[in-house]
Formats: C-alpha cells, sequence, structure tokens
C-alpha cells in the first residue's frame, strides 16, 4: 500500500454525512477538483466555437444566405462571443467566482450569443441554432436537475423569440420556422434532462468507488497493522517464489536482511526457508522441517496456500517452537491445577486429621516407648505427605504467568538481600555477579520461586570439605552462543553423581528421607512456562551448578 493510499486511508472518517437532493446538490458534484477541470475543457470548447464562428463570419462562409443582411450583427456577436469566453476561460483557471455562478453565466453568454448568430445566419434553418443544445447539455454536466431545466427552458424561449422577431420583420420562411424552433427546445428539454440524469449517476458511481476505495484501503491498512503486530513470523511469496509481504518478525527471524525482503526470491533472502518452501511445493503433504537459525533458535514452518491454482501464492508462518512448548507447559499446568484442587480436597482434610489424632495419642501417658516413636513416625510422614500436596498445588497455581521486562543486576542484588536474611546466612556465603543492562522477559514470581529453590538447596547440600558454605549467584551471556542470556546458582558441595544428574528434575526423586522430590521439578516446570530451560551443568570449582538459559526472543532490546 502507497504512502498516498495511506494517508487517504487515514484520513478517511466515519462520520456519516446526510446526502443532499439532487435538485438541490451544488453543481461542483462531490469532487471540487473534477468540477473544475470540467469547466475548464468546456471553456476550452467554447473559446474555440468562438473563434471558429468568428473565422467563417470574417471568410464569409458563414450559412445561410440572410447573411448579407445582418452582417455586422454577426461579426460583432462573434467578436464579442470569443472576448467573452476567453475571459470566462482565464476565470475557469483561477477558480473564482465561485464555480456555480461562472456555469450559470457561461451558459446564458451561450445562449444569448449563439441566438443572435442563429437569427443573423437565417434563424433555425441556418444550423447554428443547434449549438444552443450542445451548451445546454454540457452545462447540464455540472449543474444540479433545477439549473439543467432552467438552461433548457432559456435556451427554448430564446430560439423561440428570434423566429418571432424575424417572423414579425418579415424574414422567416413561414409557420414551418416555429415547428423547426420547438423541435430545437423540445431537444434542449430531453437533452438536458438525459445529461443531467447520466451526469448524476455517474458521480454517484464515482462517489461509491471512491467510498469502496477508502475501505479497502482501511481494510489493507488493517490488515497489514494484523500482521506486522503477529509475533509469528509471516512471508507471503507468489507463485515465482519471490517475497511480496514479510511482518517486522519474519524479518528479524531470518537474519535482519539489508535491503529489504519484498520483491526479492526467497531463496535469497533465506536458503534455508527457501529450500522448505520448495519442498513443500513438490510435495504440499509433507511437513516442512523446523527451521534453524544461527542465534540458536528453532521455528516451525507451516505452508499456507493462497486461493486456488498453480499462480496462487502461498503464506509461510515461522513460530517459535519455545512459545510452542511454553503453550503445551501452560495447557499442562492448568489441567493439573484442576487435577490437584480435587487432591487437596480428598486427601488434606484426612490427612489433617491422621496428623492430629497421631499427635493426640503421642501425648498419652500409656504408651510406651516403641509406641511412641511410631506415633511420631506417623506425625512426620503426615506432614510430608502434606509438603508434597502444598507443592503440586504450588505447581498448579504456577499458570501461564506475567512476564515482564527484569533488569538482572538490581533484581538478583535485592533478591540475595532477601535469602541471607531469611535463611540466616553469614557475610560472603551468597554472591551475586550479573552484567550491568541485562533485561529478560519473566514473570518475576515464577523467578524469585525457581531461585528460592535453587539457592535453599544449595544452602542445605552445598557445603564444602572445610565445612564453609560458598553460594555464588551469576547472571551474564553464555560463552561462544549468539544471544540468550543465563542464570547459574553454583555451590562447592559434594555435587550430584553422574549417574542420577539427570533424574534429580523428576518428580517425587528425592535422595533425602524428608523430601517431597518435587522441588527441583517445580522449578524446571516454572522455567518452560517463562520460555527459559533449566538445567544441571558441571562446576569446575566441583559441587552444583544449575543454569537458567533465557533464549534470545525472551530478552529485551
Amino acid at each position: 500500500m502507497t504512502a498516498t493510499t495511506r494517508a487517504r486511508a487515514a484520513s478517511a472518517q466515519d462520520v456519516p454525512v446526510p446526502r443532499p437532493r439532487a435538485a438541490d446538490r451544488p453543481a461542483s458534484g462531490p469532487d471540487a477538483g473534477q468540477a473544475w477541470r470540467a469547466l475548464r475543457y468546456f471553456a476550452a470548447y467554447r473559446v474555440l466555437i468562438a473563434a471558429f464562428l468568428l473565422a467563417i463570419g470574417l471568410m464569409g462562409l458563414a450559412p445561410g444566405h440572410e447573411l448579407r443582411w445582418l452582417p455586422r450583427l454577426y461579426l460583432g456577436t462573434a467578436a464579442a462571443y470569443l472576448l467573452a469566453t476567453a475571459v470566462a476561460a482565464w476565470l475557469a483557471a483561477q477558480r473564482r467566482p465561485r464555480l456555480e455562478l461562472q456555469l450559470s453565466l457561461a451558459v446564458l453568454v451561450d445562449v444569448a450569443a449563439l441566438t443572435l448568430l442563429a437569427f443573423a445566419t437565417g434563424g433555425v434553418r441556418g444550423g447554428l441554432a443547434l449549438l444552443v443544445i450542445i451548451s445546454v447539455g454540457a452545462g447540464s454536466v455540472l449543474a444540479s436537475r433545477r439549473q439543467s431545466l432552467g438552461f433548457a427552458a432559456l435556451a427554448s424561449l430564446s430560439v423561440l423569440a428570434g423566429e418571432v422577431y424575424a417572423q414579425a420583420a418579415g424574414w422567416s420562411a413561414g409557420p414551418t420556422a416555429y415547428s423547426q424552433a420547438g423541435l430545437v427546445g423540445a431537444t434542449c428539454f430531453a437533452g438536458a434532462v438525459l445529461v443531467n440524469w447520466l451526469a448524476e449517476r455517474l458521480r454517484a458511481t464515482e462517489a461509491l468507488a471512491e467510498r469502496r476505495g477508502i475501505d479497502l484501503a482501511n481494510l489493507a491498512q488493517l490488515n497489514e497493522t494484523i500482521v506486522q503486530r503477529l509475533e509469528a513470523g509471516v512471508v507471503v511469496v507468489d507463485a515465482e517464489g519471490r517475497v511480496r509481504l514479510a511482518n517486522s518478525a519474519a524479518w528479524r527471524i531470518l537474519g535482519m536482511p539489508a535491503g529489504g525482503m519484498e520483491g526479492r526470491p526467497l531463496r535469497e533472502v533465506s536458503p534455508e526457508l527457501g529450500e522448505r518452501y520448495a519442498a513443500w511445493r513438490r510435495d504440499p503433504t509433507a511437513t516442512p522441517e523446523p527451521l534453524r537459525t544461527g542465534d540458536g533458535g528453532e521455528y516451525d514452518v507451516r505452508c499456507v496456500p493462497l486461493g486456488a491454482g498453480e499462480r496462487a501464492g502461498t503464506a509461510l508462518f515461522l513460530e517459535d517452537t519455545a512459545a510452542i512448548v511454553q503453550r503445551a507447559h501452560q495447557m499442562k499446568l492448568a489441567a493439573l491445577g484442576r487435577l490437584t484442587a480435587s487432591i487437596a480436597h480428598e486427601i488434606r482434610n484426612p490427612l489433617g486429621a491422621i496428623s492430629h489424632a497421631a499427635q493426640l495419642l503421642a501425648e498419652s501417658e500409656a504408651l510406651t516407648g516403641p509406641d511412641r516413636r511410631l506415633a511420631d513416625i506417623v506425625v512426620a510422614q503426615a506432614g510430608r505427605m502434606n509438603t508434597i500436596v502444598e507443592n503440586v498445588l504450588q505447581l498448579s497455581r504456577g499458570g501461564p504467568g506475567q512476564p515482564e521486562p527484569v533488569e538482572l543486576r538490581p533484581w538478583l542484588e535485592d533478591f540475595a538481600a532477601e535469602f541471607v536474611r531469611a535463611a540466616h546466612l553469614s557475610d560472603g556465603e551468597l554472591t551475586v555477579a550479573a552484567e550491568d543492562g541485562l533485561v529478560v522477559r519473566a514473570d518475576p514470581s515464577h523467578l524469585h520461586q525457581v531461585l528460592w529453590n535453587l539457592c535453599q538447596n544449595a544452602a542445605d547440600h552445598g557445603r564444602g570439605a572445610d565445612g564453609r558454605l560458598r553460594i555464588a549467584l551469576r547472571a551474564g551471556r553464555p560463552a561462544g552462543a549468539a544471544g540468550g542470556a543465563v542464570i547459574e546458582v553454583c555451590d562447592e558441595g559434594p555435587g550430584i553423581p553422574p549417574e542420577e544428574a539427570e533424574r534429580v528434575f523428576e518428580p517425587f526423586y528425592t535422595t533425602r528421607a524428608d523430601g517431597s522430590g518435587l522441588g527441583l521439578y517445580l522449578a524446571r516446570e516454572l522455567c518452560e512456562v517463562n520460555g527459559a530451560h533449566l538445567t544441571l551443568v558441571p562446576n569446575p570449582r566441583g559441587g552444583c551448578c544449575f543454569r537458567i538459559s533465557f533464549p534470545p526472543a525472551r530478552l529485551e532490546s
């Protein structure tokens, strides 16, 4: 869509305007510019006719034998007519006075001048009276219906008055001249009505076409706005494989090619995407392979034909697989939330009754030592089961989250200060190192919950051989990777055996008798909801190192 079309679409107003009656509509019509242009054409025609009539009068070629009786009237009228039409043409070019006044004066001058010229050349028999019909018809194109009928009446009366005067002076050919004058008048009326009706229809059709054009421009602008705001990349190619439309997301996904994308072959813009499009053209039933970009992103490619036939275009949708996985996790968490609601109702109440009864039993003086030990075991295990239910409920409440920009350095420093106070850590046991200006999109509450879980695990299991606790909280860009950001929580404790490295993220897996086995599973799920990934990576200093990786799509520019 061109800039002119956008400007016209942007300036179009949706305020309804009452349409005036045809008889009352101004002569300028719906488009004053076109009306003035038509008036200039009419003025040029009048100048040419006036010059022609003066020329044939000077050369003695004017029609009618009666010219020898009234030569001065013909030549004087023709000269005055030429001067008047020249002045009218100049005024039309200047667009003043108003168009309706100029049009009325032009038709009035034409009727007067042409009637006198027709009278000087023998009346209606000379043929010049027919030019009056043309002037009335031309004026009716721009005039309202009422004006058109006025022009026709004026012309009819003028021609008839000329014949009456000629009859009284003895110059007329007889009563037949009246019938010819009446025929000229009837033709003026018929021409005025017909031409005005056709002009009205033409103006209405033009106005409708203009409104439709504005609607189409608005619709095209709306479609373009919607496409540009899509998070998925959209590329539209024609049958020859040339890019006809690409939104900003597709431009970023394909590496921001220089020179733009529109009008260029798809293989030139992105050879990888061009290969997948060509493979789909060969077999439309096949699913194209995912597109992998240089920054480590992976995008599903979906091809949708636009129309039928071999010449139809194709829309290519590039959707981030991380976003797809994120939506799948959101659906899974929603289902888990509905399940855990019933679990809480069915388990927590009887579990609380069991725990309460065991506590009362343990307080009985009749219990022996072994029996009291068994009661304590029941209370402890009931508390563990309650912790498991709480963790599952916490996972279900995670939901899709509300991601927002988070500047990592100040946010991590505030988090570390809060955790040190809550866990009663000493100075130096938790350190923070983060790059300045690094911003990611994540739900702050989810991120807080994940890091709290990881730091708590490090505080519980991360003491080194010397008994000292050293927890490092780091944030930055991964070395040797294009884009992205990472947050690491590392300790110098005994670490996790390699054979158990992958199992630590399984639900209910724990190496502690009092653990629920849901902490790391919950942390990984919340990371996936926010488009990140939690992994256990080797730590050169020993111990454990958990890394939260954010893809480039989750960074704020």
